[in-house]
């Protein structure tokens, strides 16, 4: 029973951790073009549940809007 919940509590943390990664990357290699995705925890939390579709949504609204 323990080890199922610190699996899932690992899990969790390592999809927060890639998703901070994913965020700073992107921002990095997207930023010549005047895009930047801010590292919030809303942004943080949006790309670990839905991942690359929730980025590009992200970066067309920055793109459009801003």
């Amino acid at each position: 029973m323990l080890k199922k919940i610190l699996d899932n509590v690992f899990f969790l943390v390592k999809k927060f951790i890639y998703s901070i990664l994913v965020i700073y990357a992107f921002n990095m290699i997207i930023y010549p073009v005047g895009i930047i995705i801010p590292m919030n925890l809303f942004t943080i939390i949006t790309i670990m549940l839905c991942g690359f579709p929730a980025i590009i949504g992200f970066s067309l609204f920055c793109l459009f809007i801003m």
